[in-house]
């Protein structure tokens, strides 16, 4: 997804941007290593920047990627307009005020500026089979995913627009997660029934999402 996510923010080569979750740094030392890039990476739990911090020195990249401890609901080190492309992959799903980080995002990026965000929509829960929206809103809770929970379709546009972004393409990539998901399936669908039946799967929640992820690929996206 890596891949898809660089082609997609398009930043010219030696480009300064943000990873506004970086975890392990694995996403940042590819957008270094393809695109030349300056990687600002900021995440919000100290010991996932610890082990970033080592993935970058293993692959040489400390001259291009700095890692910190960061929240991206809070930039305001970041001068305005000091910043060529903005991106995110399954973080902004953990937002408590989405909307209000677009708006962070526009403020540091320059005029031209690129932003790029792979993350999940779907349709309305209340259109989903009862256990599917049940296991959706456990995985929501537990993972602290509350802006998962709000992305309806079409949402993250609107919200995009409305932080003053222009010419907004949404991209359904669903298609290159289905083998990931199968075989996340498998792993965990054995598991789940165990925990299922003692009344402990709330204790697992990756194991649930393991498995609803993949039942319920028809209702939500991959963007």
């Amino acid at each position: 997804m890596e891949e898809q996510l660089f082609k997609a923010l398009q930043c010219p080569k030696g480009s300064r941007v943000l990873d506004a979750g970086c975890g392990i740094g694995h996403v940042a030392i590819y957008m270094a290593e393809h695109g030349n890039y300056e990687v600002e990476a900021i995440h919000v739990v100290q010991r996932h920047v610890i082990r970033a911090r080592e993935n970058i020195k293993a692959a040489r990249l400390e001259h291009s990627i700095t890692a910190r401890h960061g929240d991206y609901h809070h930039l305001d080190k970041f001068q305005s307009g000091s910043f060529d492309g903005v991106y995110t992959m399954e973080t902004l799903v953990h937002s408590t005020r989405p909307s209000a980080v677009l708006q962070k995002f526009m403020r540091i990026l320059k005029p031209g500026g690129r932003i790029a965000l792979h993350e999940y929509d779907h349709e309305g829960l209340d259109k989903a089979p009862k256990e599917l929206a049940e296991a959706m809103r456990t995985v929501n809770t537990l993972a602290s995913m509350p802006a998962n929970a709000s992305f309806d379709k079409d949402v993250l546009k609107d919200l995009l627009h409305e932080a003053g972004f222009q010419d907004v393409q949404l991209r359904d990539i669903s298609q290159h997660t289905v083998p990931m998901l199968w075989f996340f399936y498998l792993l965990a669908v054995i598991p789940y029934n165990i925990f299922k039946f003692f009344g402990i799967e709330r204790y697992f929640v990756n194991t649930v999402a393991g498995v609803y992820s993949y039942k319920g690929r028809s209702i939500w996206r991959y963007i």
